[in-house]
């Protein structure tokens, strides 16, 4: 028995997997367990909450209370979406339930969808997903095959904007296994493969969180192709629109990354920055971790392009909205073509600001040395001066005080003039002498040496002279 009630009514437990399942036509049916409630709030508001007697509490939206035993792709086609990794636990890789858990709640789900296809989708859709730009492709059995059934894989790289974390980019990367034809789609994402800096606990701006795979819950925003129809080839075609927008997205949030680079560069210049003390760090933090994003973001824009130029994409009927874009493969080579271009233009601004950042730590560095040597030639003018007054006088203190014969004024008060005479023209040389040699004038300390010498012996001739008169 399936009990219905409103919303606010309802206790939904913490399911082991999300998942929202959908009957595409000729009504709207719909069964939503975890994530799809807050991408989808809007939507969701009008729902009500059923206790499945197998899957536990589900907002619904249409007449759903007596479907529960009912195979649903015989009312139409039908769409399911699964989330292997809900947001929980210390860690994104913390899961509340167990593979096993996990396996039963998606068998239930395929075998309420599709029946007998069951057991085969279910085993198809929870093998490890092939790598990006691999060669090869999802193993689906004859069986599904013969029933119609089509595989492919694409991957989703998600990254925070800006202006939920400026100083760090962090971003992640899944797998999509997506189960396709005429009897619906079964799209199950698989958890993170990469990631980097991402954390779902870490504390962000008020109303900000992280993101779901394809956080926007109005999708393909833009588009070249209108796909028509309602079967799981066209659900499959819109999910390819859906990842290449998403793509865009993110595309976007690198030109703002590196503009934001690039006016805190300038803001610094203009303030006078650039100098001695200048601490670059954080601008190379930021650019290294832009440059991460934007490597990632070709490595999987390059994995879309060669998937929609093998063939292993869905194709779908679809009507041209852009010229000349006929169908869904024309459309995947344009637009990631478009992404290719704008990355190599944002790589090149990228070491733009490599090489403005470099020049300006050269220019600090250069400013740096140029203080430093300021401050090693005041220290040796100091060292110079000290030595002319303290060295020499001394030496010729001590030169009387050892009381040689000969000295001019030894016997007289004229012997204080005297000293005073060679304590100046000693200090005077050496100092001079020292300067030259700090300026590396080599030729120049040494006529000063000379000249100090027959300047010495002049004072002496001198004060001879006087100490007779």
């Amino acid at each position: 028995m399936v009990v219905s009630r409103p919303r606010s009514e309802s206790v939904v437990r913490d399911p082991c997997l999300h998942f929202d399942i959908q009957v595409t036509e000729p009504t709207e049916l719909r069964w939503t367990c975890g994530s799809r409630l807050h991408m989808e709030k809007t939507i969701f508001t009008r729902a009500t909450d059923i206790d499945h007697p197998a899957l536990g509490t589900l907002s619904t939206l249409g007449e759903t209370e007596d479907l529960h035993d009912t195979q649903l792709s015989t009312v139409g086609p039908v769409r399911v979406e699964i989330d292997l990794e809900p947001h929980r636990g210390p860690r994104h890789g913390t899961l509340p339930g167990t593979a096993e858990q996990q396996r039963r709640v998606v068998g239930m789900l395929t075998r309420w969808a599709w029946g007998e296809d069951a057991a085969d989708l279910t085993d198809l859709v929870l093998q490890a997903p092939t790598p990006d730009n691999s060669s090869d492709r999802p193993p689906l059995s004859d069986r599904l095959r013969e029933h119609g059934w089509d595989a492919t894989d694409m991957w989703l790289l998600t990254s925070l904007a800006p202006k939920m974390m400026e100083h760090r980019t962090p971003w992640c990367l899944r797998a999509v296994r997506v189960v396709y034809g005429s009897a619906g789609t079964l799209m199950v994402w698989h958890p993170i493969a990469e990631d980097h800096n991402w954390n779902p606990n870490e504390p962000l701006p008020p109303g900000k969180r992280y993101l779901v795979p394809l956080p926007e819950c109005r999708r393909r925003h833009g588009q070249l192709t209108a796909i028509a129809g309602t079967d799981g080839t066209a659900e499959a075609g819109r999910l390819v629109q859906d990842i290449m927008q998403h793509h865009d997205w993110t595309e976007w949030q690198l030109t703002q990354r590196v503009e934001r680079w690039e006016r805190q560069f300038f803001a610094l210049a203009r303030d006078g920055a650039f100098e001695a003390h200048l601490d670059a760090r954080h601008l190379g933090v930021a650019l290294d971790e832009t440059h991460q994003l934007l490597g990632m973001l070709r490595r999987i824009n390059r994995d879309m392009a060669r998937r929609g130029r093998l063939g292993w994409l869905p194709q779908p009927e679809a009507a041209p909205i852009e010229e000349s874009v006929t169908s869904l493969r024309i459309e995947v080579q344009r637009r990631t073509t478009r992404v290719e271009s704008r990355l190599d233009q944002l790589n090149g601004s990228l070491r733009e600001g490599w090489t403005l950042l470099s020049s300006a730590a050269g220019g600090a560095r250069l400013q740096l040395d140029r203080e430093t040597s300021e401050r090693t030639q005041g220290f040796q003018n100091a060292a110079g001066l000290v030595a002319a007054l303290v060295l020499v006088p001394g030496l010729v203190l001590s030169l009387y005080g050892a009381e040689v014969k000969g000295l001019p004024g030894m016997d007289g008060s004229f012997g204080l003039v005297a000293m005073a005479a060679y304590a100046a023209v000693g200090a005077l040389s050496t100092f001079s002498t020292l300067r030259a040699m700090a300026y590396r004038r080599r030729m120049v300390a040494v006529l000063i040496l000379v000249g100090g010498f027959f300047a010495l012996v002049l004072t002496t001739v001198l004060l001879i002279t006087l100490g007779w008169d």
